[in-house]
């Protein structure tokens, strides 16, 4: 049986995979400390696939008994909220007298405790252990036997199951001789270029096997980047690969759907009730709509879904089991393909004396207090852990560089190009066509992988693994026109020109370099960026193909590497957001503040104030400037749901020689001709990894504390949005005649405030104005002091575009406090108009409406939708 756990934010999950002739039983009650015990079984048949969710409160545990035939599996798993800890220990036994009460007695002292430097059976946030039938006849976790061969490298990596275990595995079947491990589980750890070499293999050997060697590198794939997205995300992920492969009779592993019946009947029973009403294939909008508070039934769904694709793996598994165990790939010497290089050993983490003392039977635990001490130094977010930044044993070569880049990019390009393939081979053997959309749609919308691949060390280069992060959903952005695969194979892998340095330390590992046709941008980012990157990538792609002409700059690549060295570092592929075709002739930096925003002597990018200063505006026509607008409102809200902030909008301008043939509006290739002017504009939103942290809030108190909250760069990220969507329609962009969006106008007249609630106590009357807001289009009235029965002269004008049909138009009455000792501006009731009213009757009047949120007060108008 295989044996699965992930630990998450408040609970720990086991899943129980049966590959046994027998069947497994739940004994008994499962044995709680501070905690709950939720079992999705009583008994699981042969290939049937149940799980444990232990959680509840801030830390705690569980331990539960399984029968499985004449024998007893006993399962102890730990958790701590505080600094995400985890503890899994498993022990079979056929004394019919053993007890789950000794197995618990047997347990380190500190197991349920917080004690993190006590040894346990396995360290790490995320376990998973492969229990096999050994020749001896008794049973063992093969995790521990690999660390007793010295075989065992680095801590666990936070993915899910059986992959933290094999991803350990050198890719031959060279096993201890007391573990039976089965070749073929090796197949769900193999780096990039052994999958590649197998997937050939089958293809040209056993066509049949196809779909099920594909289906376990896909379910790999996912499952290793599922802990770094929220549940929704995960969920969609997996609803995919189900509908994919085994949700009907017609997939490409439909007959396996008989033997996972008992399994597809939970995944369609707890369904999250949202979801079960969406017909058809899954579609990303409906998931992003599920509430967060919703979040127990979504956890159901998910460890449903996740049960049915492991009972998949388990039939995948049993198909290639053959196949696997003569296939020569496995065999290094016969095999061409890559070794794993050795990024690490057991003496990394034991000193000689710990070696020289221990015996076979402490091995495991020596190894694994000090894996919990290394662990303990570093952070874990939502299973998104990369290994540790250590300092280089020795510089790199200059070339060093630039040369493991492109390896890595061309090793990932590579694989993708013949996973195409693979696809393609695989929907032409598809005969209903609704097994080929299905197909079709999850290639289209998979939205996170992570696949590993690994390079020897060489002469002229050392060792490198590297992990490629999404790309399959980075390559398809813009239907692959700017970032395919291909695309990336003739301008940054290996065979393409070299890269241009901007900036390269070998010493620290930071660069920054052109590709040779400076299509792509090649960086470095932060852990913390790159996890933000990472976890925005679904909605990211949704985003992108809602609004085609948003101005967010598009990443073709996200990924890891490290080296044998010791340089460890992530990096992106990020597309020009100009052309390199044209010089440009003057650059500026927007963010839409004039606080600090000026450019200094020698610096060549032009900010905020230099703009406003030279009176610059982008001069197009109305409606391209009306859907830009359009495009880039919808961006700012995006970006302000991740609560980031200190985006940019990159402004370039090249200025036309005299005959060059002038266009309008849009231009082919990316860009925007001048109206008017002999220029071409490039614009992109750049620079949205900065989240709102800690550090950014408390310098955003000390701006306040200077008097400088509301106009500084660093702001909370709604005001940031806010704000740079006025600064680009007021002070970027050549202003209109009207306040026109691409649908028309909202037009508020006749404004007036009937018995307001006075908020400023019994010796002053409330100053109160009026603020209309739509999405992220603001306009308020001018203050009429002292007075609950203000009549406002004002008209509001705001703009109105597609992106708002299904929003709300937020009216709210607000007493403007002149006297800094009140505090900020107090809140005198809102009210709430649905857009769809508004924009299938036309005129909709007000006539002393009650405010919301306060104990009296009424306002009436007149509200008017002006279409374009």
């Amino acid at each position: 049986s295989a044996l699965s756990a992930l630990a998450g934010d408040d609970s720990f999950i086991i899943h129980i995979c049966n590959e046994t002739d027998a069947v497994v039983t739940l004994q008994s009650l499962p044995h709680t400390v501070s905690s709950t015990c939720v079992p999705s079984f009583k008994e699981l048949q042969t290939g049937e696939v149940g799980s444990l969710r232990i959680g509840g409160g801030r830390g705690g545990g569980a331990a539960v008994e399984l029968q499985l035939g004449q024998e007893r599996c006993f399962i102890g798993a730990s958790f701590s909220s505080v600094g995400q800890s985890s503890r899994f220990a498993v022990d079979f036994a056929r004394d019919g007298k053993a007890k789950l009460s000794d197995f618990q007695a047997k347990l380190p002292q500190a197991f349920y405790g917080s004690d993190s430097s006590s040894p346990d059976r396995a360290a790490g946030n995320r376990f998973a252990a492969f229990c096999a039938r050994g020749d001896t006849g008794t049973f063992g976790l093969w995790s521990a036997d690999f660390v007793r061969e010295g075989n065992y490298t680095e801590p666990p990596k936070s993915v899910l199951v059986v992959l933290d275990g094999i991803d350990q595995l050198p890719p031959k079947p060279g096993f201890p001789n007391n573990v039976a491990l089965r070749p073929h589980y090796v197949l769900l750890g193999m780096d990039g270029e052994h999958r590649m070499h197998f997937l050939q293999y089958i293809r040209d050997s056993f066509k049949g096997l196809l779909p099920h060697a594909f289906f376990l590198f896909e379910f790999s794939a996912a499952m290793r980047a599922t802990p770094s997205v929220g549940l929704r995300d995960t969920a969609f992920t997996l609803d995919l690969l189900i509908e994919a492969f085994v949700s009907e009779h017609d997939r490409p592993l439909g007959h396996l759907a008989d033997s996972l019946g008992p399994n597809l009947e939970r995944w369609n029973n707890q369904k999250h009730p949202g979801l079960k009403e969406s017909e058809g294939l899954p579609c990303y909008a409906e998931y992003a709509k599920v509430a967060d508070s919703d979040r127990v039934l979504l956890q159901e769904h998910v460890d449903a879904s996740s049960s049915l694709l492991w009972a998949a793996v388990g039939g995948c598994m049993r198909a290639l089991s053959k196949v696997t165990e003569t296939w020569t790939g496995f065999d290094e010497e016969a095999s061409p393909v890559h070794r794993r290089p050795k990024l690490g050993s057991v003496e990394e983490f034991l000193s000689e004396e710990e070696l020289d003392d221990a015996d076979n039977e402490d091995m495991c635990a020596l190894l694994s207090k000090h894996l919990q001490r290394s662990q303990s130094n570093h952070s874990s977010s939502g299973g998104f852990s990369p290994p540790s930044r250590r300092k280089l044993t020795e510089p790199l070569a200059q070339n060093d560089i630039p040369t493991l880049i492109r390896n890595c990019v061309g090793d990932s390009s590579r694989h993708a190009v013949l996973r195409k393939s693979i696809l393609a081979t695989l929907k032409e053997s598809l005969s209903a066509s609704s097994a080929k959309d299905a197909l079709e749609h999850f290639c289209h919308w998979l939205p996170v992988s992570v696949r590993e691949f690994e390079r020897p060390g060489t002469e002229e280069c050392p060792a490198v693994c590297f992990r490629a992060f999404s790309a399959e959903l980075l390559s398809n952005l813009d239907d692959g026109i700017v970032t395919s695969a291909e695309r990336l194979l003739s301008s940054v892998a290996e065979q393409s020109p070299p890269l241009q340095a901007m900036a390269t330390n070998s010493k620290s590992g930071e660069f920054f370099f052109f590709s040779h046709d400076k299509m792509f941008l090649i960086k470095t980012i932060s852990d913390a960026e790159a996890y933000l990157l990472h976890s925005m990538l679904p909605a990211y792609q949704e985003h992108l193909r809602r609004y085609p002409r948003s101005l967010i700059v598009r990443y073709a690549g996200l990924y890891h590497m490290k080296v044998a060295k010791g340089l460890s570092r992530f990096f992106t592929i990020m597309v020009s957001a100009f052309d390199p075709e044209y010089k440009i002739h003057e650059t500026f930096d927007v963010k839409g503040s004039l606080y600090h925003r000026k450019k200094k002597e020698k610096e060549s990018i032009g900010k905020d104030q230099d703009w406003y200063d030279a009176k610059r505006r982008l001069h197009l026509p109305e409606r391209v400037t009306r859907e830009i607008l359009a495009a880039h409102e919808a961006d700012a809200a995006f970006l302000m749901s991740f609560n980031v902030l200190d985006y940019s909008l990159l402004i370039g301008v090249h200025h036309l020689a005299a005959g060059h043939p002038r266009g309008s509006g849009y231009r082919d290739g990316g860009g925007l001709w001048a109206q008017g002017d002999k220029d071409i504009y490039f614009i992109g939103l750049i620079d949205f990894l900065i989240g709102f942290t800690l550090n950014k809030q408390a310098e955003h108190l000390v701006r306040t504390a200077q008097g400088h909250g509301d106009d500084a760069s660093c702001v909370h990220p709604e005001t940031y949005a806010f704000r740079q969507v006025k600064f680009l329609r007021d002070a970027v962009f050549e202003p209109g005649d009207e306040v026109v969006g691409t649908l028309g106008t909202l037009r508020l007249s006749g404004l007036e405030g009937h018995g307001l609630v006075n908020t400023d106590g019994p010796f002053d009357v409330s100053d109160p104005y009026l603020v209309a807001t739509l999405g992220l289009q603001r306009a308020r009235t001018p203050t009429v002091n002292n007075n609950l029965n203000p009549r406002w002269s004002a008209v509001l004008e705001l703009p109105v575009n597609t992106g708002h049909k299904m929003l709300d138009l937020c009216l709210q009455v607000m007493d403007e406090d002149s006297v800094v000792t009140r505090g900020s501006d107090d809140k005198m009731g809102s009210l709430d108009i649905p857009m769809s009213r508004i924009l299938e009757e036309k005129t909709v009047h007000l006539k002393e409406e009650s405010l919301q949120g306060v104990r009296k007060g009424r306002i009436s108008m007149k509200i008017q939708f002006i279409p374009a």
